[in-house]
């Protein structure tokens, strides 16, 4: 079961004429995969072969020098819901990376983020070579990278190792690169001598730019982070620097500008407590006993100029269901439960 969204435009003043996507099959992913039909709405999209409403909020751009493109924003997903499996199976609020200060969807995206990279063996074989104990072995790994959006991107047979005990000086013949399956251009590279897996993995786009580990353009320009997790970009500087207010239930994000000179973003986040009713057997609801968390979600965004985006929740799934724009417009959201046609 997955919630579903249906949309409801309110123009009250000036609502703009066009209006405002895990690891585990299409129907968790977020951000734009290659199969997205995207209907545009305001700040973003609903991806329709999905039901994912995304929405995008930017904070800072600054010019580069080199052929890396600074986009830092809050970004907002609706697919944050999905099934764990611990002792039992559970619905749990972390489809999507989350943390104390954000959650329920909602994330702020500074250009280093990596995603995440899970590995898995898609064959093994071993067989002996002769009484004396010394034997032969084969397998392959395949690659699941869920990118910073949320769309993950699997790599078949990326990583292949043969090693022929028999002949101790063979060692290991490899097979260690793959494209992507789903016709992004990614290209993941692994390199090594283990039989347990490469030591180091590389993925880098169709234009060249290496998006895994770290991300870094062909000509060796990078970003990095410094000690608050902010970015600092090939010219050394932290465009958007954050403010943690905790005890104020806000973060403030001081933006770069041409001159030196820093405007200011503030994001007042709500505790959303979620009971959901998904009514999937043999899943369990969230919350489960002492699983049950508070997360925190965007209560508002206050631009330089003192206007404001507010959003409001429903008490149940803690989904979106209000968006007031700074011009005064409002987007009203409401949410269904449907089965696909594998009855997920």
């Amino acid at each position: 079961m997955r919630k579903f969204l249906r949309l409801f435009l309110i123009c009250l003043f000036a609502c703009s004429a066009s209006s405002a996507q895990t690891f585990s099959g299409y129907i968790y992913d977020a951000g734009s995969p290659a199969y997205s039909v995207n209907f545009p709405v305001e700040n973003g999209y609903i991806n329709v072969a999905n039901g994912n409403l995304h929405m995008e909020f930017p904070i800072g751009n600054l010019p580069q020098r080199g052929a890396l493109k600074l986009n830092e924003r809050l970004v907002y997903d609706s697919h944050w819901w999905k099934i764990g499996h611990y002792s039992n199976y559970y619905w749990w609020p972390d489809n999507l990376p989350r943390n104390q200060h954000l959650a329920a969807g909602w994330r702020f995206m500074n250009g280093a983020s990596t995603g995440t990279l899970q590995s898995s063996m898609g064959y093994y074989n071993s067989y002996a070579c002769d009484d004396s104990g010394n034997y032969a072995q084969s397998a392959s790994y395949n690659y699941t990278w869920q990118d910073e959006l949320g769309t993950a991107h699997t790599f078949d047979g990326a990583f292949y190792y043969d090693y022929n005990g028999c002949n101790p000086n063979s060692g290991y013949d490899e097979q260690s690169s793959a494209a992507a399956n789903d016709s992004s251009g990614l290209i993941l590279s692994a390199s090594g001598n283990s039989a347990s897996g490469p030591d180091s993995v590389v993925i880098r786009n169709a234009s060249g730019t290496q998006v895994y580990p770290r991300i870094a353009d062909r000509y060796g320009n990078f970003w990095s982070t410094d000690g608050n997790g902010d970015l600092v970009d090939d010219r050394g500087q932290t465009p958007v620097a954050t403010t943690y207010d905790d005890a104020n239930h806000k973060i403030y994000f001081d933006v770069l500008r041409q001159g030196g000179s820093r405007v200011r973003y503030t994001v007042t986040t709500v505790q959303v407590s979620p009971n959901t009713a998904f009514g999937e057997s043999p899943v369990r609801e969230y919350p489960n006993g002492s699983n049950a968390q508070l997360l925190n979600a965007v209560q508002s965004i206050q631009l330089p100029d003192g206007t404001q985006y507010t959003f409001e929740y429903d008490a149940s799934y803690a989904m979106m269901t209000k968006m007031t724009l700074p011009t005064g417009g409002v987007i009203q959201y409401g949410w269904d439960t449907f089965q696909d046609s594998y009855k997920n």
